[in-house]
C-alpha cells in the first residue's frame, strides 16, 4: 500500500508551481 505516492505527486507538483512562479516573478 503507497498512499504516499499520491502526497509526494502533490508535493512535488506544488513545489514545481512554486518554483515555477518565483522565476516568472522575477
Amino acid at each position: 500500500m503507497h498512499s504516499l505516492d499520491l502526497v509526494e505527486l502533490a508535493i512535488i507538483e506544488r513545489y514545481l508551481r512554486l518554483l515555477t512562479a518565483g522565476s516568472a516573478s522575477t
